[in-house]
């Protein structure tokens, strides 16, 4: 938590597989959309991002994704620490 405080200016972590197992277990919790997604191979300032044009008045090719757009963080938060609690 103090490197994020130090570096990301909040102090917490980020609990990326948590959500990805929330998003199994509790899909009501989440609102997810599909989408073309590709990763950035040649950018300097990009490289290696995971880019998802999301704007609706973009045509879109084919989606090769589904991407989550919203948590009800409040909800994932408290069933997260409820299954980490004995």
């Amino acid at each position: 938590m103090g490197y994020h405080q130090q570096h990301d200016g909040f102090h917490g972590t980020y609990i990326h597989d948590a959500l990805t197992v929330g998003l199994l277990t509790c899909p009501n919790l989440f609102e997810t959309v599909d989408a073309f997604v590709q990763v950035e191979t040649s950018g300097n300032l990009t490289r290696g991002m995971t880019i998802a044009d999301l704007r609706p008045s973009r045509p879109r090719p084919k989606t090769n994704a589904r991407v989550c757009v919203k948590v009800n963080a409040e909800a994932f938060l408290r069933h997260f620490f409820d299954c980490l609690r004995p």
